[in-house]
């Protein structure tokens, strides 16, 4: 006489979306991941850089001065 077999074939449930679609998984490395050809650059060709492409050192200085600036008055208002 046979035995009982392995058990009951489980059967593929598909899970239950709520009629909600997923995006397709993405293709392509995480986006944290980093890698770089030129590891290390010196300052003068970073801010070559930036002047190639438009950036005003002293406009961003003054842009930086004026976060700052908004941060110390809200964190005074806040008494913080």
């Amino acid at each position: 006489m046979a035995g009982p077999g392995p058990g009951p074939a489980k059967a593929a449930v598909p899970s239950a979306t709520n009629g909600v679609t997923r995006p397709a998984a993405r293709i392509g490395p995480h986006p944290g991941f980093i890698s770089s050809s030129n590891q290390y650059s010196s300052e003068i060709k970073i801010r070559r850089m930036l002047k190639d492409n438009g950036c005003d050192p002293a406009r961003e200085d003054n842009y930086r001065l004026q976060g700052v600036q908004l941060i110390d008055s809200v964190r005074e208002h806040l008494q913080l």
